[in-house]
């Protein structure tokens, strides 16, 4: 009796953290989404909620440094920007505590090819947060 009660609590306990860390990863990954998803739709102060350290002033500056020729050519981008997908395709959160690496595919507007990207995310204060593309 001793020795099912030992088993029970051992799988009781191993579910609980199989269950714990595959929270952490649907928590980073809907971050990740979410942060993908402004971007794409060129919300960048939205996009810039879900960072970390210096990125959202990072990618402010890069932003504000494009000049397009033309009003026609800023809505051509716009469209495109606003019509490429995503796919997440992998989140770890099991390699190092507190850290998230999350692969991903951008599928742009008008284009055949997918291009394959990263992302690095970090908790703080129990909050999931883009720290860095890749």
């Amino acid at each position: 009796m001793k020795s099912t009660i030992k088993i029970a609590a051992c799988l009781f306990l191993s579910a609980s953290l199989l269950c714990g860390c595959s929270m952490e990863s649907r928590k980073a990954g809907k971050v990740a989404e979410s942060f993908l998803t402004a971007f794409f739709n060129m919300e960048y102060e939205t996009a810039g909620s879900f960072c970390a350290g210096d990125l959202a002033a990072e990618i402010q500056e890069s932003i504000s440094d494009v000049e397009l020729p033309s009003e026609e050519m800023t809505e051509l981008v716009k469209e495109a920007s606003m019509n490429t997908t995503f796919d997440i395709t992998k989140v770890d959160t099991k390699s190092e505590k507190g850290v998230a690496t999350v692969e991903y595919l951008i599928h742009p507007y008008g284009n055949e090819e997918t291009i394959e990207r990263s992302m690095l995310l970090i908790k703080e204060k129990g909050k999931w947060l883009v720290l860095q593309l890749f």
